[in-house]
């Protein structure tokens, strides 16, 4: 069930990035806020060098690659890879639910196993498909999209990896913490869309009033993005920034795992 879930999540998420590819392009010409980005986008293009000619259509050129690929999946892809991540949530949820309520769980637990390495047997599973999971929407993105990597592709990997840490965390946090499928579906997809529009995975950060963007740091999801941004949105990226990034969602990870601990040692 598990994997067909996570099917049908890849799926419709390039359904959506396919429509979106179609009709972006008009959209944007008609939204002044989005033609002023695209527009900025496409002048740094040609300050950096790009050698895309000059286009009596500064909006309708800025829809084409101005950097790396196309500037619609570079930003569609990490933002709907991150928000994908943490759709972990519910996966883990239920499972953990199911084992509970089949009294596997306590079995487990009445094991000379300790609690922290039973946690991690626990989630290492999910973590390992979500890494997957994120690997494989940024390969489809390159393949059928013809979106860039950046010029660091490498630093793709650890950024994924982070992102998984922290979906995980946090989907453990909330498997223990349910006790119910109604609470699974209530309170896990009120947190994912809730975080998902908080930290710009719906529209791009650059978008967002100032003080949204602060507020989106107290999230994941916006540190994720932030790195990817550096990683796919620049020519030089600030390795510092990406690397910050990571040691944050690392951060988020620890204290999603320790609240989930002391949580998990509680249940009975």
């Amino acid at each position: 069930r598990s994997s067909t879930t996570i099917k049908r999540t890849i799926v419709e998420g390039l359904v959506f990035a396919e429509t979106m590819r179609v009709i972006a392009p008009h959209v944007v010409r008609n939204d002044r806020a989005a033609a002023a980005f695209l527009d900025i986008r496409a002048a740094l293009s040609k300050v950096m060098g790009s050698d895309d000619s000059p286009s009596t259509q500064p909006t309708q050129a800025a829809v084409s690659p101005p950097i790396y690929g196309n500037v619609v999946f570079q930003m569609l892809v990490p933002s709907y890879t991150v928000m994908f991540a943490f759709f972990m949530i519910n996966i883990m949820a239920r499972s953990f639910l199911a084992e509970r309520q089949h009294g596997t769980l306590n079995r487990l637990r009445a094991a000379p196993i300790s609690a922290a390495s039973l946690m991690i047997g626990k989630t290492v599973p999910f973590l390992l498909v979500s890494v997957l999971q994120g690997v494989m929407l940024f390969v489809f993105g390159r393949i059928l999209f013809g979106m860039s990597w950046g010029a660091q592709p490498v630093l793709l990997l650890p950024l994924i990896v982070s992102t998984s840490l922290a979906a995980t965390a946090l989907g453990l946090l909330v498997a223990v913490t349910v006790k119910t499928d109604a609470q699974v579906s209530s309170y896990g997809n009120l947190l994912i869309i809730t975080l998902a529009g908080v930290s710009g995975c719906f529209l791009p950060r650059e978008w967002m009033p100032e003080l949204m963007r602060k507020v989106s740091l107290a999230t994941p999801h916006a540190w994720s993005l932030i790195a990817y941004d550096q990683v796919l949105g620049s020519d030089h990226p600030d390795f510092a920034a990406v690397w910050t990034s990571c040691v944050v969602l690392l951060i988020f990870t620890a204290a999603f795992f320790s609240v989930g601990f002391w949580r998990f040692r509680s249940l009975r």
